[in-house]
């Protein structure tokens, strides 16, 4: 009868210590994951339900359960101070954009950004704001993810979220550029994914001074240009292949506002 406890008991470790287990105790908290357990064990009892084609965890798949069965709760009655933390040991240079991407996705527009960090470790972006809601942790996973990022681990501390975003295959959902392809709406810049040189017009009304960075199609840097004088229109050159380009201007958005039109060459 020991020997039958002392196996139930090590049984039950090892399912604690699952990957899928600890994903669900970082979304919850451990105390709430300790006083459900049981019910947990059971409803994520078949975890290959809950893994991505390579075998992982499917963490946007467990939070939408969690939340659907009411384990994970986004309203509060009054507003309350919050951090959201992002980090990633990949490439950082659509990090950055999907980082504000899934912030917006989420609703949140009023924050303040406490830090932005890059060195040889990886980089991570902390933002704060007030609210009365949390940030849909779903919402936020499915920007990341439907760019082709892994989201490895998300955890909650109290009011405060932590998200940590693996390398995957990169899918960069923007506008493509076959013919043309037009760009409007008030942002800081512009993507596009092109397939050779292009040709970038900008809008009646505008003052652009252009800063055009060009990535490969895993997003190394290939080619930037920055000038100093307003242009009307500007040619990049560019070999045949897949290439991912932003458009931006060198010192306000407000000198781009009224968008652009990009033609393939």
């Amino acid at each position: 009868m020991v020997k039958k406890l002392l196996l139930v008991s090590l049984l039950c470790s090892l399912v604690a210590a699952s990957p899928l287990s600890d994903k669900i105790a970082h979304l919850i908290g451990y105390k709430k994951y300790s006083q459900n357990r049981a019910i947990l064990n059971a409803i994520f009892m078949h975890t290959d339900k809950f893994k991505t084609a390579d075998g992982k965890v499917d963490t946007l798949k467990v939070v939408r359960v969690l939340k659907r069965l009411g384990f994970i709760k986004l309203n509060y009655p009054n507003r309350v101070p919050q951090k959201i933390r992002f980090a990633t040991f990949g490439d950082p240079h659509v990090f950055y954009k999907l980082v504000f991407d899934a912030l917006g996705s989420a609703a949140v527009f009023n924050y303040a950004i406490e830090s932005i960090v890059k060195n040889e470790e990886g980089s991570a972006v902390t933002v704060s704001f007030s609210a009365s809601f949390a940030p849909d942790p779903a919402q936020i996973a499915a920007v990341f993810q439907n760019a082709g990022f892994d989201v490895s681990d998300i955890r909650r501390n109290g009011y405060d979220w932590s998200y940590f975003i693996g390398a995957g295959s990169l899918r960069l959902h923007v506008p493509r550029v076959q013919g043309s392809v037009e760009l409007v709406g008030l942002s800081g810049s512009h993507w596009v994914e092109a397939f050779g040189s292009i040709k970038i017009s900008s809008h009646s009304g505008n003052h652009w001074i252009p800063a055009v960075f060009v990535y490969d199609a895993h997003l190394h840097p290939v080619k930037t240009i920055l000038l100093y004088d307003e242009r009307r229109s500007l040619e990049v050159s560019l070999p045949k292949g897949r290439y991912y380009i932003k458009i931006a201007d060198r010192f306000t958005k407000h000198n781009i506002r009224n968008g652009f039109t990009v033609s393939s060459q």
